[in-house]
């Protein structure tokens, strides 16, 4: 695998807070990009002959007023705004706009707004017909839109604080929510109701029972459970902890985790498997800082086959 980092500038100094590729069959055509100059900039990404890829600018996308926290292609501020591609060219109408921004090749416009909470939406994620999109906010709750309609058909206020991620199996049946409080909740879409609520996990350890803090010889050793958090407290200083399904619905991806192993603490990022969403089946170490956000490529990767070289 190649690693090959495009020297852009993408929203000139300005942080850059999500970005997203526009599903579908390879070649991907579109990149888009968001964060704290409250633009959603959208780019086509070429990949020539020896694979090497290339971004060329398409539109600014300007109808936000606030920093854009995250940007998320359907696969067909406070306000969710939902953008379309349009054949027809958009007339400039900012006449003190920076002559030195790179005009626009494509035309998008405004296809509907949801609104329906009181903070900063953190997190988006589209069900797998479009129909659906979940939302998450710093109001400590997670919406459920129908797009089609426009209107929110539920809404989860169980989190005591932001509500840092979201996700949408793929399979339709779940929402999953992570939060500063420290939880990972599973809604069921049909009931509406929380199904799992995951924040300890409980462990065997065997415990000293000499004066000396030894186990002593030819003794059974004392089993006993204990019980630690999973997921950071809110002095982790980030305003994302986004989580994801695996694209068969049969894992879900968090990040965020720590482990309490030996008297020693570890940052983790953590596997669920459906159907045991209770506790995590793996945990993977993430070094010294703390995993934030989690994505899985949907493209199937297969090993490279190696011709057998016969040696003198």
């Amino acid at each position: 695998m190649k690693v090959v980092t495009p020297e852009i500038s993408w929203h000139e100094r300005d942080p850059i807070y999500s970005v997203d590729f526009q599903p579908g069959r390879w070649p991907i055509q579109r990149l888009a990009s968001g964060g704290v100059d409250k633009i959603v900039r959208i780019w086509q990404m070429k990949v020539d002959a020896e694979g090497k890829g290339d971004f060329e600018f398409l539109s600014n996308l300007r109808r936000h007023t606030a920093t854009v926290n995250v940007v998320r292609f359907s696969k067909n501020d406070t306000a969710i705004i939902l953008w379309k591609k349009s054949d027809v060219p958009t007339p400039a109408n900012n006449i003190f706009a920076d002559d030195e921004v790179d005009e626009d090749k494509e035309s998008w416009v405004c296809h509907k707004t949801l609104r329906g909470h009181l903070g900063d939406v953190a997190d988006l994620s589209w069900s797998k017909d479009n129909r659906y999109l979940v939302s998450g906010s710093v109001d400590n709750s997670a919406i459920v839109w129908d797009v089609v309609k426009g209107s929110k058909i539920a809404m989860f206020t169980e989190h005591k604080s932001y509500v840092q991620g979201v996700a949408f199996d793929p399979l339709g049946n779940f929402v999953a929510t992570l939060s500063a409080d420290r939880s990972l909740r599973i809604y069921n879409t049909n009931s509406k109701m929380c199904v799992n609520n995951v924040s300890k996990l409980s462990v065997p350890t065997v415990a000293p029972t000499g004066a000396d803090g030894n186990q002593p010889p030819n003794s059974q050793p004392e089993v006993k459970a204990k019980a630690f958090r999973i997921f950071h407290d809110d002095s982790l200083r980030s305003f994302f902890r986004r989580l994801e399904f695996s694209p068969d619905g049969q894992l879900l991806f968090t990040p965020a985790g720590c482990m309490e192993a030996a008297e020693k603490f570890m940052n983790a990022s953590f596997i669920f498997a459906r159907g045991a969403f209770s506790r995590p089946a793996v945990y993977l170490p993430c070094g010294e800082k703390s995993s934030l956000v989690v994505r899985v490529n949907p493209q199937l990767f297969q090993l490279r086959p190696v011709q057998n070289l016969d040696c003198e």
